[in-house]
């Protein structure tokens, strides 16, 4: 299977900001975990779950430079997010750029309706500190084989403190054009990177399941038993298949 990223020029050129495998975007602090503890203990540098989510899929990092900063106005907190704004005139490429009619927020009431009315929030935003969502316009057309869809996350395990996007799931066979809108949670001033990771994207195939309810008293004590007759690795050396994303 093959997912396609399409960008102008000027984007593609660019390779600070091109996706990448998630593979080739392994976090720091779990590059330097050591795969076990003083007292032999293995750590979550062996455990094959957790890696295999770290490395699903593929990591979109920011297209430009976001600052996002605190101020008091009248008695109010406000954040104002600053980026440049470039003359583009003539070429489209999507990014945030102030143009007239690219619309970069969406009104928190789209999300509660009544927040006007002094009515309580939902938790979306009071997560995003009562503010209007921002949309991070994503250069990148992605386009997967018929049957496969895309579902964007913000990145699995390594999350940043400040900020995370809003999860979605887009049928990109068909639908290609797929913006960012983010969550800011600090309540302190901080920089969005050119080049900073921000999107987890994950293809997959669309499936229909049905969902079944079994007993089974059993089934636990013959975990047990296949799991405690061997020291290590039961589930990569019994049971893990090896995912591909290239």
């Amino acid at each position: 299977m093959k997912i396609t990223f399409t960008a102008h020029p000027w984007v593609y050129e660019d390779k600070l900001i091109r996706p990448k495998p998630s593979k080739l975007e392994i976090p720091e602090w779990f590059k330097e975990l050591p795969s076990s503890t003083a007292d032999s203990n293995r750590t979550l540098k062996t455990c094959m779950p957790f890696i295999d989510a770290t490395t699903s899929g593929y990591i979109l990092p920011s297209p430009q430079d976001y600052s996002f900063n605190w101020t008091e106005k009248d008695g109010k907190t406000q954040c104002g997010i600053h980026f440049n704004s470039m003359d583009i005139e003539g070429e489209y490429i999507n990014v945030n750029t102030r143009e007239k009619g690219m619309n970069s927020f969406h009104p928190k009431e789209q999300i509660c309706p009544h927040f006007k009315n002094g009515l309580k929030s939902n938790p979306l935003i009071q997560k995003n500190n009562e503010l209007d969502f921002f949309k991070i316009f994503n250069p990148w057309t992605i386009k997967t084989p018929p049957g496969y869809s895309c579902l964007f996350l913000p990145i699995i395990n390594d999350q940043s403190n400040d900020f995370e996007v809003i999860s979605g799931l887009v049928d990109t066979d068909v639908y290609p054009v797929v913006n960012f809108p983010i969550i800011i949670k600090s309540k302190k001033n901080f920089v969005i990177k050119k080049g900073q990771k921000i999107v987890q994207c994950i293809p997959f195939k669309r499936d229909a399941f049905t969902m079944e309810l079994k007993s089974d008293k059993d089934l636990f004590k013959k975990a047990d038993f296949s799991y405690n007759t061997v020291l290590n690795f039961f589930y990569r050396n019994n049971f893990w298949k090896k995912k591909k994303w290239n």
